[in-house]
């Protein structure tokens, strides 16, 4: 398991309250977290059947086996997409420091959901570039 989901079903889970001015920032923070979780056991799951199958199972088994993680795979870029959402909605009214204030969101909350979302974005990035400069290697290379 990673540190990363599971931090964020704790921080969701602890501050599941305060943050009045986007309520879904905490419920997006504990869905999110338990789905990356699923994903990884579904993941472990295919791996361990692929190698207890051998090279003796077929192209079907294999296609059974890739079916379960590809709905969770919709839903998790849904629900970042939903998540960017709250997140950057809220960013521009958001009040850390006076927690009866309408805008008020607890700033460990906030501030880990919003920098877990740009180092998502951060690295999105840097393997684009990187598929980008690999993809121009190969092709001065083949010349």
């Amino acid at each position: 398991m990673s540190a990363v989901p599971i931090a964020m079903i704790v921080i969701g889970a602890l501050y599941l309250d305060q943050c009045p001015i986007e309520r879904y920032i905490p419920i997006y923070l504990i869905v999110a977290g338990s789905s990356y979780m699923l994903r990884t056991i579904i993941s472990a799951g295919e791996a361990y059947y692929r190698r207890s199958r051998g090279p003796a199972s077929s192209n079907e088994e294999q296609q059974q086996c890739k079916g379960l993680s590809w709905p969770l795979n919709l839903f998790i870029i849904g629900w970042f997409v939903a998540g960017n959402v709250w997140i950057f909605r809220a960013g521009s009214q958001v009040d850390m420091f006076d927690s009866r204030s309408p805008y008020f969101c607890e700033e460990t909350l906030y501030l880990f959901a919003y920098w877990l979302t740009n180092v998502s974005y951060l690295l999105l990035a840097l393997t684009c570039c990187c598929a980008c400069c690999a993809g121009l290697w190969a092709c001065i290379s083949k010349n």
